[in-house]
C-alpha cells in the first residue's frame, strides 16, 4: 500500500512539474506574440537651422597665416628743422607681424542655407576671406632718435613701442590686402573643409562664397 501511495506521490510531483514547464512556455509565447513590431527608423529631416549648428558648432576654423618682416622709418615732424631739433622723433622699427586670413563662420546665418529635401541638395554661402587677427610674432626691434628737449622731458620708449608696432602692423595688414591669392586660397580651403563636414548628412553639399554669388 506504501508503495502505491509513494507512486502516486511521485507521479503527481511529475505532473506538476511537467505542467508549469508548459505553462511557462505557453506564456513566454503569449508574451512573445503580443510585442509590438519593432518601428521602422524614423528619417531625420535635415533644415538650414540643423545645417547652421553643425557649422557653428564642428567646424573648426582654418586660416591662412603669413608671416612678414617689417621695417619702417617712423618720423614725427614738428613742422620745422628748429623744432625738429628740439622735439622731433625718428623711429627706426623692425619686427615681424603674423597675419592671419580666413572666413568666419560665425558670420553665416540661416539665410544663407538652402535646403532641397527632395532633390537631397543643400548650398551654403559662406562669406568672403577677411584678415581674422594680426599681431607681433617674436621681438620688435625700436630705435628712437629724439630731439634735445623731447629726450630730456617727454622720451617715453614704451610709447615708442607701441607706436612703431601700429605702425609695422598696418602696413602688414596693408600688404596682406594687396594679395589676391591669399584670399583665394583661405576661402577654398573653408568650402572644402565645409564640404566635407556636411558630407555625412547624404545630400549633395554645394559652398559657396558669397563674392561668386
Amino acid at each position: 500500500m506504501k508503495d502505491h501511495k509513494i507512486e502516486i506521490f511521485i507521479g503527481t510531483v511529475l505532473f506538476t512539474l511537467l505542467l508549469s514547464v508548459c505553462i511557462f512556455i505557453a506564456g513566454g509565447m503569449l508574451l512573445g506574440g503580443s510585442e509590438a513590431p519593432p518601428q521602422p527608423e524614423q528619417v531625420r529631416v535635415v533644415t538650414s537651422e540643423i545645417i547652421l549648428e553643425k557649422i557653428t558648432t564642428e567646424a573648426f576654423l582654418v586660416t591662412k597665416t603669413v608671416f612678414l618682416d617689417q621695417e619702417k622709418t617712423i618720423r614725427i615732424d614738428q613742422g620745422s628743422d628748429w623744432s625738429n631739433f628740439w622735439w622731433g622723433q625718428t623711429i627706426e622699427a623692425e619686427a615681424i607681424i603674423r597675419v592671419d586670413v580666413g572666413v568666419d563662420y560665425q558670420k553665416v546665418g540661416p539665410e544663407d542655407i538652402v535646403v532641397d529635401n527632395e532633390a537631397k541638395t543643400v548650398t551654403v554661402n559662406i562669406p568672403e576671406a577677411e584678415i581674422l587677427d594680426s599681431s607681433l610674432y617674436g621681438e620688435i626691434n625700436a630705435v628712437a632718435t629724439n630731439g634735445i628737449l623731447r629726450q630730456l622731458f617727454a622720451n617715453d620708449p614704451n610709447q615708442d613701442f607701441n607706436l612703431a608696432l601700429e605702425e609695422l602692423d598696418a602696413d602688414a595688414r596693408l600688404t596682406v590686402e594687396r594679395d589676391p591669392d591669399i584670399f583665394a586660397e583661405a576661402e577654398q580651403d573653408s568650402i572644402q573643409l565645409l564640404e566635407l563636414l556636411l558630407s555625412g548628412l547624404g545630400y549633395t553639399v554645394d559652398v559657396q562664397t558669397q563674392s561668386a554669388n
